[in-house]
């Protein structure tokens, strides 16, 4: 048996273990309620067959569909699976490179692996329903599968090449990974070059690009399910124009990538303090990894200790990748193009929960980092290190318990009950904001809750492919009429308002209930100057809130108010 065959052999299966051990972990602490946030509209569209927003994410929208459909629960426990094979290839990937740098302790590596399986991010990826957990495995598996070996098999670069394709599917930001399945091809190429049949070689690009293309396959699903007009269908992308708007991130990437606000480009002047926020950022986010996420982050005293935490992984990485280099130069090259890529997203993308990019990233740097660890002198013999590496892990554990675990999670739930009560029957609720119309899409297309509402997402209103979601003049049968059409964006509230009366009011205020939730006070104030606003419900109780403010990045609505037309002896609310 070759060299390559026997640290596979050896290697495999510990990571299956760990990864055994991380979906126990992570099924345990999954979420059994919905909980706020893009999942509960990823769960609808899978439920639908529908199309989530920009990019689309189409890898992941089938797999929920495929596996997780039924319920927010069951599609957390596919987040779970694809977690715990990411911490399973984490732990490949450690025990490898540990391997590879000839250090005789074995107690470090493992501590490592479960040190990143108790990682905020990665825990609470396996705990929701969200694309960033199928981000890092397939990150993880491609750095896996192009590690160094003296005798590579050939199936592994067409593999890394099939992962490569189905992680651009599901976000973007993975295309970074071309950098490293690129360079092994070439490599390998090279190998191949002057034998008798090298145009046999299963590592051949023509090989490498058919992998490729059956990777990127999952795109087809934005365009197909689009001309069946699903209940949820973003962008419209039925046709090409359409399709490559979905593909390059829509207005996310139209109104954020390169600005400094929506609709305004950087300038040297705007954008070296954003850079500066952002090198903060990432250094403290590294830290807070271990010791609570982001949470911690919001005192100063956390902040300064995450940021020297943060200082010290990154130097101990930095020193690994310049050992690394020594012994694997082409690799670290690679390696080292898609990291370079991620932090450019990184530095360009001015969005704010950017710290969810960030574990790609880390999974990139994990070859790194864990060679810098093989540099410091471990020996387990010392009660030191004995009571040092079991109290990391505890501390990891510990630390990111509360942050990762949404078992008892029922905010969304309870905001979910109340608004289906309080809704009159033949409604138009009229959102304001992701989470309330993703939340209503929940209870609509997957428990069919309240089926008689229509929803109408005002922000989705300046878009004509909105009107594939919405029913046509004539078509509803309760006597309601929404009209989407597409406009120049505009900041200006007086104009955003106009539009809600053209698009909502005018049609429908003399016919059925229109109700509104509280997600943009501004609007409420506007249109309580020309219509009476009246309060009819309270969504989420004091106490809620307090955990939303703490477990979320913003607050979700917690106040429907019913628009009513105001009569000549009635004057509008002041």
């Amino acid at each position: 048996m070759n060299r390559a065959r026997s640290v596979l052999s050896n290697n495999a299966a510990i990571p299956v273990a760990i990864g055994l051990a991380a979906f126990s972990l992570y099924a345990l602490t999954a979420a059994r309620e919905p909980v706020f946030g893009d999942g509960l509209e990823f769960v609808a569209a899978a439920a639908s067959g529908g199309i989530p927003h920009p990019t689309g994410y189409p890898s992941f929208t089938i797999l929920i569909g495929i596996f997780g459909s039924s319920s927010y629960f069951s599609a957390a426990l596919v987040c779970s699976v694809i977690a715990a094979v990411a911490a399973g290839l984490i732990c490949f990937i450690v025990r490898s490179v540990w391997r590879s740098q000839r250090v005789e302790a074995a107690i470090p590596p493992f501590a490592i692996a479960f040190i990143c399986i108790f990682s905020a991010s990665l825990w609470r990826s396996g705990t929701i329903v969200e694309v960033y957990g199928l981000n890092a495995m397939l990150s993880a598996a491609v750095t896996a599968l192009l590690l160094p070996e003296s005798n590579k098999p050939v199936w592994k670069p067409p593999m890394a090449s099939l992962c490569l394709g189905l992680a651009m599917t599901n976000h973007l930001a993975s295309v970074a990974l071309a950098a490293p399945v690129g360079w092994t091809i070439v490599q390998e190429c090279r190998r191949a070059k002057g034998g008798d049949k090298a145009w046999q070689s299963l590592s051949s690009p023509c090989l490498c690009f058919a992998a490729l293309c059956l990777g990127l396959s999952p795109w087809l699903y934005l365009p197909i399910r689009a001309a069946q007009n699903p209940p949820i269908n973003w962008g419209d992308p039925e046709s090409l124009r359409q399709f490559l708007w979905m593909v390059r991130g829509g207005d996310y990437g139209n109104m954020r990538l390169f600005m400094a606000s929506p609709g305004t480009p950087f300038t040297v002047g705007t954008w070296l303090p954003f850079a500066a926020n952002r090198v903060l950022a990432l250094t403290a986010s590294s830290g807070a990894e271990f010791l609570g996420g982001a949470k911690t982050m919001r005192s100063f005293g956390g902040f300064a200790v995450c940021s020297l935490l943060g200082l010290v992984l990154l130097a101990i990485t930095a020193a690994g990748a310049r050992t690394l280099w020594r012994s694997h130069r082409g690799f670290t090259f690679s390696l080292l193009c898609a990291v370079w890529l991620q932090l450019v997203l990184v530095f360009a993308y001015n969005i704010a929960d950017i710290s969810d990019y960030f574990l790609g990233l880390y999974v990139l740097l994990l070859p790194f980092a864990t060679a810098g660890f093989a540099l410091l002198p471990f020996d387990e013999k010392r009660p030191a290190i004995r009571v040092t590496i079991p109290g990391a892990i505890l501390v990891a554990f510990l630390a990111n318990f509360n942050t990762a675990s949404h078992r008892s999670d029922v905010i969304a739930r309870s905001w979910i009950n109340r608004v289906c009560e309080a809704l009159p029957e033949n409604s138009i609720l009229m959102t304001q904001g992701d989470y309330d119309i993703y939340a209503m899409w929940y209870a609509q297309l997957v428990e069919n809750q309240r089926p008689d509402v229509l929803v109408a997402g005002a922000n989705f209103l300046r878009y004509d492919w909105y009107a594939t979601m919405i029913p046509e003049r004539g078509e509803d049968s309760r006597g309601r009429f929404v009209e989407a059409r597409q406009m120049t964006v505009s900041r200006d509230p007086m104009q955003f308002l106009q539009r809600i009366e053209k698009a909502v009011l005018e049609e429908n205020l003399d016919r059925v209930p229109v109700i509104v939730t509280d997600a943009d006070p501004i609007m409420l104030q506007l249109l309580a100057r020309t219509y009476r606003v009246e309060p009819v419900a309270t969504l989420l109780t004091e106490e809620e809130l307090n955990v939303a403010a703490d477990r979320l990045p913003a607050l979700p609505p917690f106040t429907l108010y019913r628009v009513s037309a105001t009569t000549l002896s009635e004057p509008a609310n002041p």
